[in-house]
């Protein structure tokens, strides 16, 4: 499972995590305080935290502000879709979290945006 070098961007006053690789968004797909893109291929090629801090609780302020960058893993299976991201900072070593997001199509916890 290799880790691809991503962007991140935090919006601190509105607290929002943005990571995500060079391309071309066709769609998003929100799901409670995730928003993810996606290309015309059906991949996923950003991620939007909303609330980052409270949606993520062992990434503080302080750790998104010093981001550096990002390291993401996405796995497709089945109908699932599993998103692993890492933060880089000069804070601490990589700090990473999983997202996983089951039956992408079907649940009705999913607005297509």
């Amino acid at each position: 499972m290799e880790k691809i070098k991503a962007n991140i961007n935090y919006d601190e006053p509105n607290d929002v995590l943005y990571i995500y690789k060079e391309g071309s968004v066709k769609g998003n797909i929100k799901m409670g305080n995730f928003v993810i893109d996606i290309t015309s291929k059906g991949n996923v090629i950003g991620l939007e935290i909303l609330d980052a801090t409270k949606t993520l609780p062992n990434f503080s302020k302080e750790l998104l502000k010093s981001a550096t960058g990002a390291k993401i893993v996405i796995i497709k299976k089945g109908d699932s879709i599993t998103i692993i991201f890492g933060i880089i900072s000069n804070m601490q070593p990589e700090k990473e979290a999983t997202l996983v997001i089951p039956s992408i199509i079907k649940s009705k916890d999913i607005e297509l945006v």
